[in-house]
């Protein structure tokens, strides 16, 4: 299964990394995630925080980003676990858009639960 995980925080690549227990491809900046988004196959989910440290941008320039993309490109699911519940919903506006199946969970030990059973469904 192929994942990308969106977060400015190392200790939430970390929590992830073990919750899902499988390799992921790893960006700390918008920027960073839109190349890997562009260069690599398509993801089968990407998991997405919205606040990254950056006036410039964050997770919802990635999401507008994916609706943009060739369908063929785009993620197949997507896991938005920002805290931040306003832009988490603006990300989720662009996702629906884009018709990439979401959910939306703040980080913590439900969202990890989340993700494991997503990669554990769809591997």
């Amino acid at each position: 299964m192929r994942i990308l995980i969106l977060d400015d925080d190392i200790q939430r690549h970390k929590a992830i990394d073990e919750a899902i227990g499988t390799g992921a491809f790893h960006a700390y900046s918008a920027e960073r995630a839109i190349e890997v988004l562009d260069t690599e196959p398509r993801f089968d989910l990407v998991m997405l925080d919205h606040d990254l440290g950056s006036l410039t941008s964050n997770g919802q320039t990635v999401t507008a980003h994916i609706e943009a993309m060739p369908e063929e490109k785009r993620p197949a699911r997507a896991l938005i676990h920002s805290w931040n519940s306003h832009g988490a919903h603006a990300m989720s506006d662009y996702l629906c858009r884009a018709e990439v199946w979401h959910r939306y969970k703040p980080f913590g030990p439900s969202m990890l639960s989340m993700a494991k059973t997503l990669v554990e469904m769809y591997q």
